[in-house]
């Protein structure tokens, strides 16, 4: 089924790997301005600051949905295993979803101005960097995946 004899999944396909590392850069990058934002918004409130990590979140994603339709691009002309387009498109399909979350997070902030008790605030920042760590587990994963499907596993068990 695979051929297990070079490191990447898609061999000499370079460009769908950089188009896939810049992808798995930008959530990795919208996780920790998330981790600001929420440790920003508890303590400081809706500040111009953290509008502005607002908006950058929102670029972040606008430039993913770009990288997306640039690998869908790339697997429909250049992918050397035809049946694992679909599998990669519905990988970036559910990474996106979790940037996506991250954004609609960011929003209900910004709208809705929660009020936190101030004995929560510190297992709210507990909880968005445990997410926030969880997801960089998963793009390692996801980098191990199509440079050295090899070390998968070893990366897999900490997004559990």
């Amino acid at each position: 089924m695979f051929n297990f004899k070079t490191k990447s999944l898609f061999g000499q396909t370079k460009q769908l790997e950089r188009e896939i590392d810049q992808f798995v850069d930008i959530l990795s990058e919208v996780g920790l301005v998330f981790k600001s934002i929420v440790s920003s918004y508890l303590y400081n409130g809706n500040t111009d600051k953290f509008n502005k990590m607002v908006e950058q979140v929102s670029e972040m994603e606008s430039r993913a949905d770009k990288i997306t339709k640039e690998v869908e691009r790339t697997l429909y002309e250049e992918t050397l295993i035809p049946d694992s387009r679909s599998d990669v498109l519905r990988l970036l399909e559910h990474m996106d979803e979790i940037i996506g979350m991250y954004q609609g997070n960011c929003y209900h902030f910004s709208i809705q101005k929660p009020n936190f008790p101030k004995e929560f605030k510190e297992d709210l920042i507990h909880l968005s960097e445990t997410v926030v760590n969880s997801v960089e587990s998963l793009c390692l994963t996801v980098r191990s995946f199509f440079r050295d499907i090899k070390s998968v596993r070893d990366h897999a068990h900490k997004v559990t």
